[in-house]
């Protein structure tokens, strides 16, 4: 039988030990997919029972201030700043947004906004 140099063994050494961490990786992918799958699984099961969904506030539309243009006491930045921040808390949609900042404005803004 012929002797193996090494450098051989070397290499089926640090073949064994990729395969070995493969193997690990792999139980742990299995692991994370399979619990992965639980969560899934819970959450099917909490929409067929008819979980409450959330509904927007639109009580923070007082938080927005009115806005009349280039010579108000605001920037517009400011303005859909304050629109934004208010749709956060109160989980509006981006349609909500468009109407409540068009119902915001006034004086120039307001006609600018009709043509």
């Amino acid at each position: 039988m012929r002797e193996r140099k090494p450098e051989v063994w070397f290499e089926i050494y640090r073949y064994f030990v990729q395969f070995e961490h493969f193997m690990m990786m792999d139980a742990r992918f299995q692991a994370e997919l399979t619990e992965t799958k639980s969560e899934v699984q819970r959450l099917k099961e909490r929409l067929s029972m008819g979980a409450p969904t959330v509904q927007k506030d639109l009580s923070f539309i007082s938080l927005v201030r009115k806005w009349s243009g280039l010579g108000s006491a605001f920037t517009v930045e400011e303005f859909f700043a304050s629109i934004e921040a208010s749709a956060k808390i109160g989980r509006w949609e981006e349609n909500d947004q468009l109407q409540i900042a068009a119902l915001k404005l006034t004086d120039s803004a307001k006609i600018w906004n009709r043509n």
